[in-house]
Parts: C-alpha cells; structure tokens; sequence
C-alpha cells in the first residue's frame, strides 16, 4: 500500500540509508495541525516541503538538486476563460511534474503557479535531464485554446558548506531568467495558438470573411486617414485579434443560430471585455487592448461594454468594425445570406450615423469596395485556371 511505502536513498559511500515514510511524515504534519497536500492538484505543500528539505540538508545527501517550475501566463488563462480552466492548467502541471520525475523526487507546489522539486543525491546533470524531460512532456500536450507553457530552474547543492536557501534562490533566478529571456517566443507561440482557435472558431460558426479584401480595405482605410506605420501595425492586429474574446466562451453559445437567451446575451457582450483582459496580458497585443474593449461600440451611443459614442470609440476601433461588418455582409452566415457588394455598401450607407461614423462611411464609399471584391474574384479564378 501507498501508506506503507518508504524513500530509500544511497549516500556516496554506497551504505543504505532508510528515510521516514513519507506516510509518518504525513501523520507527523497531521499531529502538528498542518495540512500536507495542495488540496487543487494533491501535490505536497509548501510546508511539508520546507520540513523535508530540512530533514535532508546532510552531508549524506549531496548532490541535492532543485528544480523550480513556473506555469506561463496563468493570469491569461484565468482572464480569459475563468479561474476554473486556470485551474485546471494548473493540474495538467502538476501531472506532467509527476510523470516526469522518479518516485522519490519530493514535488511541491510552491505557490500560485510556481513548483519546486526537490531531489536528494542527484547531480546537475541529472536535474536538468528530468528538466528536460518536464518541457518535452508539457509540449506534447495539445492544450487549449493556450498550450501549456512552462519556465524552469536548475541549481545543485554539491558542498556541504554551501547553504540550501541559497541554492533554492539560484534555482528560482535561473527560472524567472529563463522565463525573460524566451518571453517573446513564448508569446509568438501563444499568439499563434490563438489565431488558430479564433479561426476554429469561424470555421464553426459560419463566419468566413474574405481575407484578402477585409486586409486590403484595412490598409486602403488607414493609408487614406493618414495613420502612421505604428497605427497601421495596430490596425493590422486589431483587424485580427478583434474577436480574441470569444475563445472565452462556450462552444455552444458561438455556435447557435437561433435566437439567444437573455442570460446567453450576456456572455455574448463579454467578449471585448475578455479580449481587452487577453490583450493586456500580452505586450505583443497591449497597445490594442483598448480597441478591442471598444470594437462592439456605436456611434450613436448603443453599443457596449460602456456604451460609448462618436469621437469617444477609438479611431481604429470605428475603421475595423465598419470594414469588419461589411465583408461579414458578403459571405453566407447561419443567420443571414450573404449579400452583393452593392447591397452591402447601401447597408453601411443606412447605419451611417446610427452604428458607424459618417465620415469613415464617405471614406469607405470612395475606397470602392465593390470593385476590389470584383478584383480578387477575378483572381481567384486566374489562380484556379
């Protein structure tokens, strides 16, 4: 039985050296009136940790290595989709941390999203094989709509003179240094699951907008006002990411097609408030995250989160919903069929004033839409031949 198990390690000189079980620890602990496991993913506390690596800071236990983990961006996770999914991230962690490391590796969670691993008698070289072992497991795992991300940390203790707090400190530099120096990889790889979703999304719901013309009219838009290059970038990625909320919601409110509930509309009008958390959370998007919060705003005042109008909405915001409802117009949705670039064009015409800003309408009319739609037909049907 579990109970019964014990540690056994060998120190240098080959001897047998028998441990407490961790299960007289554990009744120990419970004597004392302190609890033992993180009761979220069963892995031992911080307290029990601290009593074991006091117990085994002898001599007879060098090397002791420690291994520091920190989960990526767990703020993102419970922003975006509730602390439940955080949660959840946070027991994958805790799975992968034990089907990567032996049976007497003591795994604790630290705090928050942080673990440390403590492993008597084992050298550098050792720790950072069972480091490596943690990353390839956490990557294997097909997480979503985020990939399980991980940072760690890898210090030794190899003399008895040398003071266990402070190796437990290099390990957790050399995490937080880790996790610095990869971040914007790490966003790069974030982002792009989440564009990956965003289209999953689309893909379910009926929502396939024309690439080329709803990017081209962007660009056409901002170069027309007189953006500048950063604006452009920023309109770009709006363009992209203005729906990074909806990966927030549950399948079967994206994918209804007939009329909402009251309590189902007001998930619906989460979404840029969820985006505008998401953006936040990455620098790669915080410049946007106010005009995702603003992107479902009208000009006369009607729209949300905020209820915002005319010159207060964003510019990029106004520019991007208006482009954006125009393309959604010309393609075939659950709810509505698609209509031609004229009827589309009067529509935006009609909710000049009301959901769109009169003078980005003017612009958008001279810009004439209809005619690069026709263009990218024509090339399409080139491109088939």
């Amino acid at each position: 039985m579990e109970d019964e198990k014990c540690h056994i390690f060998i120190h240098h000189q080959k001897e047998a050296y028998l441990l407490l079980s961790k299960a007289a620890e554990c009744r120990k602990l419970t004597d004392q009136g302190l609890p033992f496991h993180d009761r979220l993913t069963g892995l031992y506390n911080r307290a029990f940790f601290e009593e074991e690596i006091n117990r085994l800071n002898s001599s007879r236990q060098l090397p002791i290595s420690l291994i520091f983990a920190d989960l990526d961006y767990l703020r993102l996770i419970n922003d975006a989709l509730g602390h439940e999914e955080g949660d959840r991230f946070l027991q994958m962690t805790a799975q992968v941390l034990k089907n990567s490391c032996r049976q007497e590796d003591i795994i604790t969670r630290w705090g928050g999203d942080e673990f440390v691993i403590l492993l008597p008698q084992t050298p550098f070289s050792t720790a950072h094989s069972i480091g490596q072992r943690i990353t390839q497991q956490s990557q294997a795992i097909k997480a979503k709509p985020v990939p399980l991300c991980l940072s760690l940390g890898i210090a030794t203790k190899e003399r008895e003179g040398q003071c266990i707090k402070e190796v437990m400190a290099k390990a957790e530099e050399a995490m937080y240094h880790q996790k610095t120096m990869k971040d914007s990889k790490t966003q790069d790889f974030i982002l792009s699951s989440l564009k990956k979703t965003i289209r999953e999304i689309y893909q379910a719901t009926g929502n396939h907008l024309n690439s080329f013309l709803y990017i081209r009219l962007h660009q056409l838009a901002g170069k027309a006002l007189g953006l500048s290059e950063e604006q452009l970038e920023q309109l770009y990625l709006l363009a992209t990411f203005h729906d990074i909320g909806k990966v927030g919601l549950p399948w079967e409110i994206l994918r209804k097609n007939n009329t909402l509930s009251p309590e189902e509309w007001k998930k619906v009008k989460l979404i840029p408030e969820i985006g505008y958390r998401i953006a936040r959370s990455l620098s790669h998007l915080a410049a946007i995250a106010p005009t995702i919060f603003s992107y479902y705003e009208r000009w006369d005042g009607t729209g949300y989160p905020r209820g915002l109008r005319e010159q207060e909405i964003p510019l990029l915001s106004r520019i991007s919903s208006l482009i954006n409802a125009y393309c959604a117009m010309l393609t075939q949705r659950p709810y509505a069929p698609a209509k031609s670039p004229a009827e589309a064009e009067k529509e935006i015409i009609l909710n000049s004033g009301q959901q769109f800003d009169p003078e980005l309408v003017k612009l958008f009319v001279e810009l004439n839409p209809s005619t690069l739609f026709s263009q990218n037909l024509l090339r399409k049907n080139l491109q088939a031949r």
